[in-house]
């Protein structure tokens, strides 16, 4: 059975290193062997945490950011690789135009959601909306077959403490429209 991956990394380097800390990366997609490799840039200020593929030609990609006095910022973009270039023969991406990089929409900014029912939902730390923690993972989960979000998709996200006691660990569950 064939596999398919994807793989991130920082400009200029292993497709397959790390995904924490910077702006631009290069995504790879494989069969076993590297097939192409797409650019793709974060939100002003955010660093990517997370990939998840939909599809062959779509992905979603979990961005965060955390400043002190502010808090956290959580958000999942809706990716596209269908028409993008492959940037696999390009050095540094810093000099290429914006038109090389993967077309993004917002699928949901965490700071936007409903806060909770007052001091039910609390946060230890600083933040706009006391929903909000260092979101690390995201999966993505089947397609909703009954209730009133029946044809969305079931999307989860969590945040770690990181053994911190300003921090909450928390799982939240969205049903997105894809």
């Amino acid at each position: 059975m064939p596999r398919s991956g994807t793989a991130i990394g920082r400009d200029g380097q292993n497709p397959r290193a790390s995904a924490r800390g910077a702006c631009q990366k290069r995504v790879a997609k494989d069969d076993y062997e590297p097939d192409k490799q797409y650019a793709y840039r974060a939100d002003d200020g955010l660093g990517l945490a997370e990939l998840v593929a939909v599809s062959e030609t779509r992905l979603l990609a979990l961005e965060r950011q955390y400043v002190v006095g502010l808090g956290n910022a959580v958000h999942v973009n809706d990716l596209s690789l269908a028409g993008a270039s492959d940037v696999s023969g390009k050095g540094q991406l810093y000099s290429e135009p914006s038109d090389v990089y993967i077309d993004a929409r917002e699928l949901l900014d965490l700071k936007k959601c409903p806060a909770g029912s007052p001091g039910v939902v609390k946060s230890k730390g600083t933040q706009v909306n006391p929903l909000l923690e260092n979101a690390e993972g995201m999966a993505l989960g089947e397609t909703l077959t009954s209730g009133p979000y029946k044809g969305r998709r079931h999307l989860l996200l969590v945040s770690d403490d990181n053994r911190n006691k300003k921090q909450t660990t928390r799982l939240y569950s969205f049903a997105v429209k894809l």
